[in-house]
């Protein structure tokens, strides 16, 4: 059994202080996307590469951003909406890579939805202006429902929108890993996935600022990143399956090891172009930013080689 958790509403140890400090500081959820930075951290990686890292973890996506935004992160693992938006409104942002990012539509035991056309007049729980719900506009663009024929509450933390749906709370909701694998031993069921509708949406975005005060310690960190994929990639075709146990425990959440699908990372990579123009057109059609940002100007090619 494989203890996963999550620290809701703490980040570093010394929130007072601004991130612009010797530790690169990065806000994140505790999720299996960001298994590597976990990894690179606990097993020394980043010491070996001669950059200190504070990794903040938070429960919901929201906090990161608060986090960030207000200058206690240097950067924060997010997605390309949100990325776009900021840059859209003015805020001096940059991406420097993509990870992983995958979501999961589930539903709960006793909704017993079979199909993506039983969602009509459901509830799905989502994340509003972000991958969730630009994941969810794809879904129902898929069954050719409007968007007012589904529900959709805001619920921002992560371990609390899987804990809802394992209790029935709700319809369904969109889960990364692992909690996409609790709410399947809770009885839930896979609809769909991110990836079969909107392509990879990771960002690791930091300030305009920071890519120049701080450029050698984000090429090392993107170079440790790497460095860890290769390593989990490593340990998972040897058959070993306690990686997981590199994600922070302060609550928890059990699931067994045996029924995750533990999959083979990717290295740091820059973002789809095509990807980004789908994200611009949908956040202009939502009327959700003045105009669109274009590929370079916002994605910063330089730290991926």
């Amino acid at each position: 059994m494989c203890v996963l958790a999550c620290v809701c509403g703490c980040g570093s140890t010394d929130k007072s202080d601004d991130a612009d400090t010797l530790s690169l500081s990065i806000a994140l959820l505790p999720t299996l996307d960001n298994l590597p930075f976990y990894y690179a951290d606990s097993t020394g990686i980043f010491d070996s590469l001669g950059i200190a890292v504070d990794l903040q973890t938070y429960c919901s996506a929201m906090d990161c951003d608060t986090a960030f935004r207000n200058g206690k992160a240097n950067g924060v693992v997010s997605d390309l909406v949100k990325a776009n938006m900021w840059r859209a409104y003015g805020d001096s942002v940059r991406v420097i890579m993509s990870g992983e990012l995958n979501l999961y539509l589930m539903t709960a035991r006793s909704a017993r939805i079979k199909n993506v056309k039983s969602l009509k007049e459901k509830i799905v729980a989502v994340t509003r202006n972000s991958s969730v719900d630009y994941f969810v506009d794809r879904v129902m663009d898929s069954a050719h429902f409007e968007r007012w024929e589904i529900n959709r509450p805001q619920i921002n933390n992560v371990v609390l929108r899987c804990d809802m749906t394992n209790q029935n709370q709700l319809d369904c909701s969109v889960l990364p890993e692992p909690y996409a694998t609790v709410a399947e031993s809770h009885g839930g069921v896979r609809l769909l996935a991110s990836s079969s509708l909107t392509g990879n949406l990771s960002a690791f975005i930091v300030h305009d600022s920071i890519c120049k005060k701080r450029k050698n310690d984000l090429l090392m960190l993107v170079k440790a990143y790497n460095i860890a994929v290769e390593r989990l990639n490593s340990v998972m075709d040897k058959g070993t399956h306690d990686v997981m146990s590199y994600l922070p425990e302060v609550k928890s959440v059990s699931v067994d090891d045996s029924l995750l699908v533990l999959r083979h990372f990717n290295r740091a990579m820059l973002p789809s172009k095509k990807t980004i123009e789908n994200v611009s057109v949908w956040i202009k059609g939502r009327e959700l930013v003045p105009e669109s940002v274009h590929y370079y100007g916002l994605v910063d090619s330089s730290f991926v080689k």
